[in-house]
């Protein structure tokens, strides 16, 4: 099977909610849990993934060439 990709020329519309996800193995959950909330969020920010949980697509340009 192909994949075939069509890139646009703009995305109008709003990203409303999202969040971190961020796995660890098991010996590391208390590490984490000992640290300052910041050096946690920096940790999360870092090597975590940013998924999007609602947003809303008003508009979609032409397929470029």
């Amino acid at each position: 099977m192909a994949t075939i990709i069509g890139e646009v020329s703009y995305v109008d519309g709003y990203l409303r909610y999202g969040h971190y996800e961020l796995e660890i193995p098991e010996e590391q959950v208390e590490s984490f849990k000992s640290m300052k909330e910041i050096e946690r969020a920096m940790w999360i920010r870092n090597a975590g993934e940013f998924v999007l949980d609602d947003y809303e697509v008003n508009g979609i340009g032409e397929i470029l060439s």
